[in-house]
C-alpha cells in the first residue's frame, strides 16, 4: 500500500523493454508527462545515426494492456488504436505535443551511449 496515494498516482515505475530486451528502468511522472530518471547499464559505444522514430510506453496510458508492455513506435497502428480516446497521450508526451512549439523531442539517455542499433532505436 502506498503511504502517499497522490504521489503514487503521479509517478509510475516502468521497466522499458524493446526488441524483447529490457533497456531501462524509469520513474515516469504521468502528470507532467516526463521521465524523472532512467537507469541503464552502459555497455559500450557504436557509431550510429539517430532514428526519426518516437517510442512510447503503451502501459502508461493503458495500464490494462498487458500485451503492450514493450516500447512501441508511436506510428504503429496498434499503438494508435490504444492511444485513441480521452486517455491517449494523457500520461506521456507524444509527437503532436512538440508540433509548432520550437522544442525538440528529448531522449531517455545520451545517444553516444548506444552499443548497437536496437539500443539506439529504443529511445
Amino acid at each position: 500500500m502506498c503511504p502517499l496515494p497522490q504521489v503514487c498516482l503521479t509517478y509510475q515505475q516502468i521497466c522499458q523493454k524493446h526488441m524483447n530486451k529490457y533497456r531501462y528502468a524509469t520513474l515516469y511522472d504521468t502528470t507532467n508527462r516526463i521521465p524523472v530518471y532512467s537507469a541503464y547499464k552502459y555497455v559500450g559505444y557504436a557509431p550510429l545515426t539517430r532514428s526519426g522514430s518516437w517510442m512510447i510506453e503503451p502501459q502508461l496510458d493503458n495500464p490494462s494492456a498487458s500485451a503492450l508492455r514493450e516500447m512501441t513506435n508511436e506510428a504503429s497502428s496498434e499503438v494508435l488504436l490504444n492511444l485513441q480516446g480521452p486517455a491517449g497521450g494523457a500520461h506521456q508526451a507524444v509527437s503532436c505535443d512538440y508540433e509548432n512549439t520550437g522544442y525538440q523531442k528529448g531522449h531517455v539517455y545520451s545517444h553516444c551511449h548506444n552499443c548497437d542499433k536496437d539500443q539506439a532505436e529504443s529511445t
